[in-house]
């Protein structure tokens, strides 16, 4: 949370680029794999859709306590590519790198949706399996930004043009 992913999906989306979700993915890994369509919208602050020059007034709040607004958008198609995940956080500079093996394992598992839950219903082996066999189709990136905007456009190079690791 806060780390910029709606704000860069926004930016992304801005340059042309398709949103299929936000937030949540789902994945089929019966081929290889691809993201599935989720909600059509993603959830934004203020701030970062005046950064984006984005009028914030017309868009409703996502909840009463007015936190972050709802931005609509027509999703790419029903299913696309996963070609690569990136984790993202915030440090004191940009970076980006192509996680090893056991990071990347390491963070899928950590970034995946109610962790706890997959451990209530006993699914955890069958869990850390899928991700094992995500992992050798989809290369993971660790991309770190500042706090403020002012990496956003180092963000989107990286995203759009990841160097070759």
């Amino acid at each position: 949370s806060g780390a910029g992913k709606s704000t860069l999906t926004l930016r992304l989306m801005q340059l042309g680029y398709n949103l299929v979700c936000d937030d949540i993915a789902a994945i089929d890994q019966k081929t290889m794999p691809v993201v599935e369509e989720g909600a059509p919208y993603t959830k934004v602050f203020d701030d970062s859709l005046a950064r984006l020059d984005i009028t914030a007034a017309s868009l409703p709040y996502l909840t009463e306590r007015g936190l972050k607004r709802v931005l609509g958008f027509d999703p790419a198609s029903t299913r696309k590519p996963l070609r690569r995940l990136y984790i993202l956080d915030c440090a004191d500079t940009v970076t980006f790198s192509m996680l090893s093996h056991a990071e990347a394992f390491a963070n899928v598992i950590r970034h995946s949706l109610l962790p706890r839950s997959i451990d209530l219903m006993g699914r955890q082996h069958a869990h850390f399996l899928k991700v094992r066999a995500l992992l050798r189709h989809v290369p993971v990136y660790s991309l770190t930004r500042t706090q403020n905007y002012d990496s956003l456009d180092a963000c989107v190079d990286w995203v759009t043009s990841p160097p070759v690791q």
